[in-house]
């Protein structure tokens, strides 16, 4: 169904329109000869430790990186329903954990 909007909407504006509307690094991602998104690769990293362990209580924190490379993540572009969908950029979360 992607494809096809995307046809659809190749034959409405010329490549260079999506480009002014959207921005070149958006356009970079896209494949017009295959009707398709460019591949991307994402990483992601946590880390987590164990503060304070006795008995039935304990403490712990958790860091978590989304998106460590801030690439841009092109999920769906000119979808009939959905329209445009581009992934967040860099995230952190922090979490503290206790439990008694």
């Amino acid at each position: 169904m992607m494809k096809r909007a995307l046809i659809i909407a190749a034959l409405l504006w010329p490549p260079e329109q999506y480009a002014t509307t959207y921005g070149q690094v958006v356009i970079n991602h896209l494949n017009f000869t295959r009707d398709r998104i460019n591949p991307y690769f994402t990483q992601n990293a946590t880390v987590g430790v164990d503060l304070y362990k006795r008995e039935n209580r304990t403490l712990q924190f958790q860091a978590d990186i989304a998106n460590v490379s801030n690439t841009l993540e092109l999920i769906d572009f000119g979808g009939l329903f959905s329209g445009n969908a581009i992934g967040p950029a860099r995230q952190y979360t922090f979490r503290l954990v206790a439990t008694f």
